[in-house]
């Protein structure tokens, strides 16, 4: 069991990453019925997601550039320790 469930999880890796490489992210997302969600921010605001979850950050638009602060969280079940990193 283990090793079809590695296996299974090998293939779904590859083709999620086959389909970001190709820059196909909307048809895979629809292929495997992942929901669609918007999140409208103001300046300001501050927003934390699990960055495993799939998602895509659209292209700007306009002549403003947009400015990003991007931080990662690690934590393990055997360590107390909390690891930040950015």
């Amino acid at each position: 069991m283990i090793a079809a469930r590695a296996f299974f999880t090998g293939h779904l890796c590859r083709r999620r990453f086959n389909a970001l490489e190709e820059k196909r992210f909307r048809e895979y997302a629809e292929e495997e019925g992942i929901a669609r969600v918007q999140v409208c921010l103001e300046p300001g605001d501050l927003y934390f997601f699990y960055s495993e979850t799939i998602h895509e950050v659209p292209f700007v638009v306009g002549s403003q550039p947009r400015v990003v602060l991007a931080s990662f969280i690690g934590m393990s079940e055997d360590d107390p320790e909390v690891y930040l990193w950015s």
